[in-house]
């Protein structure tokens, strides 16, 4: 079947009583800014936990950085630590009631990655700041 043809065929049938107006258009867009925020603050994450860190001193220098997706949503943080202990990027350990968070091995590596020039700029300057 000629993807023309099949286009047309969706295009009157599938998404026939489908509305794309403005509002859903910038609602997707801030959708993807999220999804971008949040790759940017598991990328500080991993920079901020090569020392060992508690999730309150995480949020506060989150704060203090002006970091918008931790402003709106602290919750979002520990959501950002719970996956990346999942993937096995840090490390977290109970200490006297508090959890702690730490770099592992493996994103010790990551890290490594992204502090890699590319295009003469090193993206470290992500949790440098």
């Amino acid at each position: 079947m000629d993807l023309k043809i099949l286009k047309q065929a969706m295009k009157k049938h599938t998404f026939q009583d489908v509305q794309f107006d403005k509002s859903k258009q910038q609602a997707v867009h801030k959708k993807i800014q999220q999804l971008v925020s949040i790759e940017d603050l598991k990328s500080v994450l991993l920079g901020l936990t090569q020392t060992e860190r508690s999730g309150f001193d995480l949020t506060e220098l989150l704060h203090m950085r002006g970091e918008q997706a931790i402003i709106q949503n602290e919750g979002l943080l520990y959501q950002c630590l719970h996956e990346l202990e999942a993937a096995e990027l840090i490390n977290g350990l109970w200490k006297n009631g508090e959890k702690v968070y730490f770099l592992s091995k493996k994103g010790q590596k990551q890290l490594e990655l992204t502090q890699r020039p590319i295009g003469g700029v090193k993206w470290n300057a992500l949790y440098s700041k």
